[in-house]
């Protein structure tokens, strides 16, 4: 299987010795760096979070480092043998697994990652003579790596999870670590050296080539190490460093601040990376002057000109990598997402992949999300945060979130010199999404707590209705639904069985002196009246509606159309257009009110209302042109057009009721929504 192809930009993680080719914009101080680790026995390597310490060190110092080993194999002299040891890691759990009252587990947790690292290499098939193997020896194991013509290179990463650990175990293990740079042995192995030494160069009869070669061993025991150890620390932590002052009184004398990327140096990590041959997930691309003026623009940071976040680099650089569409290889500043805009998703992916990572719920994934990051601001500036105010001991599903924030970018722990556990915002460009979400958690929570509040009163609103009337509520709707639909119907039966005819009327009117279906007619007009009358609906337009239909259905049912007086006749029209009218105005606007917690069922609802009106739209402006154009109404004669278009207005008013009363598409479970201005609608 072939290795997996890399990105450009690594994002958050860290660059290691095999991305050297696309560590870009660091040389500088790569090579000055490089020279003060060859030169000094120690070197404290300091920088702000996120300027790429670690980095610095994996993808520029250990290439150059394997450089300057090619150069000495050749010469036949001691290579570098660098280990890295990384104190957040797997020196904090060794620590947390072993016996709590032993001071040496710092020392200890040392010497077991070299031995890890090197696989036994040397540790297990080497020893050094006249001394019995010592495996808790960081002096004894630096040794035995020069008997094998090695110089350790130790490298401790993260160094300010030092003050994690207790005073007794520091004080031990600066001890042991300052034994490296003193010219004599350690007391204990210099006992047992000593005393076997003496004895061989006590013996007579040591032929002159054993006598030689233990001048040679002795000569080669007694001198001093030549051990590098270097340490890489947070800048607002730096004062760790002075937990090593009483074996290490000069420690900060050779120091190294890496400072944020100049803009030299930016732009080298913006457009080299992108040119680079090989085994990436893009192909190459470059950025014309535009976007690359517009990224360097609004990545620089606002407080320090010529100064330029690496860490912001990446995450948006690796945005735009992903996201490449033109084929042509050429990044536009049409193209970039503003910074904001990128660092704001960033923020989200983490807590999408946090969702998805640990099947949250949505309202234990919201809960859960506001406890974390409420603390993670204060007064316009990360706060630092104690772990238990993050952590719930009672949910281990809280320690394991916390953890895969940190892995993922988002999060920051930090020991102090007690033990306590802190945590904090990785950079301060995270606070802006952090306050926006707070924010839109809480007003989310707002809203759903006065919609609750609000479902109950209307709730009660309801049952009160109910109760306050002979039948509920949606049967009231469902009744008015049911007549308005079954009206035509009714019609044409009770002229079957007065006249003993199937023959259709000119229109629903007409019917008024057909004995038992004009009777029919009058009669489901009043009782349609009066129900509307009953209609209270949730707010007062509602009512006002339903009143006004009551009335338009009262005058059609007492203005009958076949009254040869003329004012009659033509009252009984303007009383069922305006009925029809208002039963259009119920459909399209008063019973698709909606809001944005509507459901999916609220929505499909909403479009059987808005067809319903539509068609009595429609059907109402058809009739009239039926009435004055000659040949539209002599097809009307022939084909009783208006009564059906008549039936069809009627049919549809009355699904739109059936729907509004939750005989159609009704929501499985309470169905009363919030709208603005506190009204709510079904």
């Amino acid at each position: 299987m072939g290795t997996p192809a890399r990105y450009r930009y690594p994002g958050i993680n860290f660059f290691t010795k095999d991305d050297h080719d696309i560590f870009c914009g660091r040389s500088v101080e790569a090579d000055r760096l490089f020279t003060g680790i060859m030169s000094s026995n120690t070197m404290v390597l300091h920088g702000e979070s996120g300027t790429g310490k670690s980095s610095l060190v994996q993808a520029g110092i250990l290439p150059l480092l394997e450089e300057r080993n090619n150069k000495l194999a050749a010469l036949g002299k001691p290579q570098y043998l660098e280990v890295t040891v990384r104190l957040d890691s797997l020196t904090r759990s060794f620590y947390n697994h072993k016996d709590a009252e032993q001071n040496d587990l710092l020392l200890r947790a040392t010497l077991y990652n070299i031995d890890d690292d090197l696989g036994h290499r040397y540790l297990a098939k080497y020893s050094l003579p006249y001394i019995n193997p010592r495996y808790d020896s960081l002096w004894y194991t630096t040794k035995l790596f020069e008997l094998n013509n090695y110089t350790l290179l130790l490298i401790f990463d993260q160094f300010e999870e030092l003050q994690g650990f207790d005073p007794e175990t520091r004080k031990f293990f600066a001890q042991r670590l300052s034994e490296l740079f003193v010219s004599s042995m350690p007391p204990e192995i210099y006992d047992e050296y000593s005393k076997k030494t003496a004895e061989l160069l006590d013996e007579k009869e040591l032929t002159d080539e054993a006598r030689k070669e233990l001048n040679e061993n002795i000569k080669f025991l007694e001198q001093p190490l030549s051990v590098r150890v270097l340490f890489i620390i947070r800048e607002d932590r730096l004062g760790t460093m002075s937990l090593l002052a009483d074996f290490f009184p000069d420690i900060l004398k050779s120091n190294f601040f890496l400072a944020p990327l100049n803009k030299k140096g930016a732009t080298m990590a913006i457009e080299e990376p992108a040119k680079k041959e090989g085994n990436f997930v893009s192909g190459k691309f470059s950025f014309d002057p535009d976007a690359l003026e517009y990224l360097l623009t609004n990545l620089e940071e606002k407080e320090k000109s010529d100064r330029y976040d690496p860490f912001q680099l990446q995450i948006v650089c690796g945005s735009i990598e992903k996201s490449i569409r033109d084929n042509s290889g050429k990044i536009r500043k049409k193209d970039i997402r503003k910074v904001d805009d990128i660092i704001s998703e960033f923020y989200n992916d983490i807590w999408r992949e946090i969702r998805s990572d640990f099947k949250l719920s949505k309202e234990n994934f919201g809960s859960k999300r506001k406890e974390i990051i409420k603390e993670l601001v204060f007064e316009g500036r990360r706060n630092l945060v104690l772990e238990n105010k993050l952590i719930n001991i009672e949910s281990p599903v809280g320690e394991k979130i916390i953890a895969a924030l940190v892995e993922k970018g988002l999060l920051k722990k930090i020991s102090s010199e007690n033990k306590t556990v802190f945590y904090q915002l990785t950079h301060d460009r995270l606070m802006e999404p952090v306050v926006k979400d707070l924010q839109n958690l809480e007003a989310n929570e707002k809203v759903q707590k006065e919609t609750e509040e609000e479902r109950r009163r209307l709730k009660d609103y309801k049952t009160q209705i109910d109760n306050s009337t002979v039948i509920s509520f949606d049967a009231l709707k469902r009744l008015i639904g049911t007549i308005l639909i079954l009206l035509p119907l009714l019609l044409v039966i009770g002229k079957l069985v007065a006249e003993k005819s199937l023959q259709l009327e000119y229109s629903i009117s007409d019917y008024y002196d057909n004995k038992i279906a004009g009777d029919i007619l009058t009669g489901i007009l009043f009782v349609l009246g009066f129900l509307l009358f009953s209609y209270r609906g949730y707010a007062p337009i509602d009512s006002i509606a339903a009143n006004f239909g009551c009335a338009f259905a009262l005058g059609a049912a007492l203005f009958p159309a076949t009254s040869p007086n003329k004012f009659v006749h033509y009252a009984h029209f303007i009383f069922a257009l305006w009925l029809f009218f208002d039963f259009i105005f119920f459909a399209i606007y008063l019973f698709r009110k909606t809001n944005p917690n509507s459901t999916a069922q609220k929505e499909k609802r909403n479009t059987v209302y808005l067809i319903c009106g539509v068609i009595m739209l429609i059907c109402l402006l058809g009739i009239p042109i039926f009435n004055l154009f000659p040949a539209a109404y002599q097809l009307n004669m022939k084909f009783n057009i208006i009564f059906w278009l008549e039936s069809l207005l009627f049919f549809s008013a009355g699904l739109s009721w059936l729907t509004k009363g939750g005989l159609i598409l009704k929501d499985e479970a309470d169905y009363y929504y919030r709208r603005p201005r506190d009204k709510f609608y079904v």
